[in-house]
């Protein structure tokens, strides 16, 4: 959500913008080496922190 502005907050009350990642596989996915990035040129730009999304699991990364 790009413009989270009272829907979800974070832990310390504030309205970050976020990204949900949702698993829709019936097997296990980890975020080991896996990045965001808002430029073609620079994939790597963010490095996801590593956690297993397990099957119908949602995660939700602040963007703050």
């Amino acid at each position: 959500m790009n413009n989270n502005s009272s829907y979800v907050s974070d832990q310390d009350g504030e309205f970050d913008d976020w990204i949900e990642l949702y698993n829709t596989a019936y097997y296990s996915v980890s975020t080991d080496n896996m990045y965001l990035s808002d430029s073609k040129d620079t994939l790597n730009k963010w490095q996801l922190p590593e956690t297993e999304v397990l099957p119908g699991q949602y995660v939700i990364l602040w963007a703050d």
